[in-house]
């Protein structure tokens, strides 16, 4: 699991950067993205992530759903 923050519209660029990094890096990852210039999901289905998260909450529930649902859950 990787997740990317993006706080402002200049860090979306690299969040974006960076979720394009490791998929070409490592591959099939799951990536959450979120932040304050993240708004919703959409946002962080255009920056090439598979999930967004509102805030630091939302992580555990979101990553233990991806995870269980791909067979990783430990």
């Amino acid at each position: 699991m990787t997740a990317a923050s993006g706080l402002n519209g200049e860090s979306l660029t690299a969040a974006s950067s960076l979720i394009e990094a490791v998929r070409q890096s490592i591959g099939a990852v799951p990536v959450l993205a979120g932040g304050a210039a993240v708004r919703d999901e959409q946002s962080a289905q255009r920056l090439g992530a598979d999930a967004w998260a509102g805030d630091a909450r939302e992580v555990g529930p979101i990553i233990s759903a991806i995870t269980s649902t791909r067979g990783q859950k430990r």
